[in-house]
């Protein structure tokens, strides 16, 4: 999964697309989000491609109200991208803390239809950062999918045993850039190794659960989710881009809270291009069904490329 995404990537794990031409052969950046309970994050990465292959790590922190202080995720994209195809590997880790810890490996695969020149851009919907597909012209779509792995574990205590729990993430996604503007839809479906509904007492934490279009790191254990995109770069070196994302959630037994409400969040944003400097900055609103308080977050990134 990916921004593979902000993706996922997603991306993992992963970020909506971007219109960013030739991709260059390194790139760094950071991106800073804030929001409601004091909810901070940052996420520092780096990509550096040598020919068709690509590697990108990355460093994400995040903290907020109820999560027993900062966490901490690492993370690695190993990449290959060709004219028509790319592909992909991840994985990651959160050191254990406060009883916590989570590891994640994962795999991707995109395609493009008519591409054209040689030009490496970031192919629509795609999973990474770190990636550097081929393919642009007036029209070009893009599709593909992937398999996230997550285990999370969390140590015993006096009044509960320790647990783990498996979560499998498949996911599919389009993309498509036509005169320039672009759109893409993603779809992920999650499963899990568990009897959610009887034994949800018994599961580990969901403090690493990052979903594509969310800002916030910790969503509790999706269902179902699709996230929907467009940019539109009708003004020079500005490119605004709106998002919006449908999860639904798991359910759980009465004593551990039901169902959770669906959620719906809804971004926008500006990019700003120049020639070795790319800025970023975006507003997002999450609205959860039920009595669970509406949420907002802000970020903010600037990226490197050389």
């Amino acid at each position: 999964m990916k921004k593979t995404a902000a993706l996922v990537l997603a991306l993992l794990a992963a970020a909506p697309a971007g219109a960013v031409p030739d991709l260059p052969g390194f790139s760094a950046g950071v991106f800073q989000s804030f929001g409601t309970d004091k909810y901070r994050g940052t996420d520092v990465y780096a990509a550096a491609s040598l020919g068709d292959f690509s590697v990108a790590p990355e460093l994400r922190r995040y903290e907020e109200t109820g999560l027993n202080g900062p966490r901490l995720a690492a993370s690695l994209r190993l990449g290959w991208d060709g004219r028509w195809i790319g592909t992909g590997l991840s994985g990651g880790f959160l050191p254990r803390k406060a009883g916590y810890d989570a590891s994640f490996l994962g795999a991707d695969v995109a395609f493009t239809v008519s591409p054209m020149g040689e030009g490496k851009i970031r192919r629509v919907g795609g999973p990474s950062r770190g990636g550097a597909p081929v393919g642009k012209g007036l029209a070009r779509v893009d599709f593909g999918g992937g398999a996230l792995v997550t285990q999370h574990r969390e140590a015993g205590t006096v009044a509960r045993a320790s647990s783990k729990l498996t979560q499998t993430e498949l996911n599919a996604f389009v993309g498509a850039s036509v005169v320039g503007v672009l759109a893409s839809a993603r779809l992920a479906k999650y499963a899990y190794n568990a009897d959610m509904l009887n034994n949800a007492l018994n599961l580990p934490s969901p403090l690493w659960s990052p979903l594509a279009g969310h800002l916030r790191y910790a969503n509790g254990f999706a269902d179902t989710s699709l996230n929907l995109g467009v940019e539109l770069p009708f003004f020079p070196l500005v490119t605004p881009f709106l998002g919006a994302t449908y999860t639904k959630y798991k359910e759980l037994s009465v004593a551990a809270g039901g169902r959770p409400g669906d959620t719906k969040a809804y971004t926008a944003g500006l990019r700003v291009g120049l020639e070795m400097l790319a800025l970023e900055a975006q507003f997002q609103h999450v609205a959860q069904a039920g009595p669970a308080k509406e949420r907002n977050y802000a970020g903010l990134g600037a990226q490197l490329r050389l």
